[in-house]
């Protein structure tokens, strides 16, 4: 995936990691609304199953997604916060599955995400025209 390339939320990291954090009403419309795509055999295509999933991610502050998207991908994603703390994005490192396991991505990975996602939040809070900027 390059710049600028789009995935559906409930395939990623990314996205069900920004998804758990959204304001109730908008996180209820979005499960309403998706179409839940089977891109493999471990994709989420169900709503309340999803909505489950998402209520585990905003528990534990991080999602992790295993042959999800597609087969031989594992990520570790978590959100990042602006103002308010309203979910803003969400930041993920992503590699095969032939590098490392899932239990090793998000032991190692996932204390480094969580660094730098603060980092932006704080940068975030010095600047707030860059979190402006992020804004459609």
């Amino acid at each position: 995936a390059g710049v600028g390339t789009r995935f559906p939320f409930h395939a990623t990291s990314l996205g069900k990691a920004v998804a758990a954090y959204l304001p109730e009403g908008e996180r209820a419309e979005l499960l309403d609304g998706a179409p839940f795509q089977r891109f493999t055999e471990r994709t989420v295509t169900d709503s309340a199953a999803m909505a489950e999933r998402l209520g585990l991610i905003a528990t534990r502050g991080y999602d992790s997604a295993l042959d999800e998207l597609d087969y031989g991908i594992v990520s570790v994603a978590v959100p990042i916060f602006g103002q308010g703390k309203r979910v803003i994005a969400s930041i993920n490192c992503s590699t095969s599955t032939t590098r490392i396991s899932q239990d090793e991505l998000v032991r190692t990975r996932l204390p480094l995400l969580r660094q730098a996602a603060g980092e932006i939040e704080a940068s975030l809070k010095r600047w707030p025209a860059l979190e402006a900027s992020l804004r459609p």
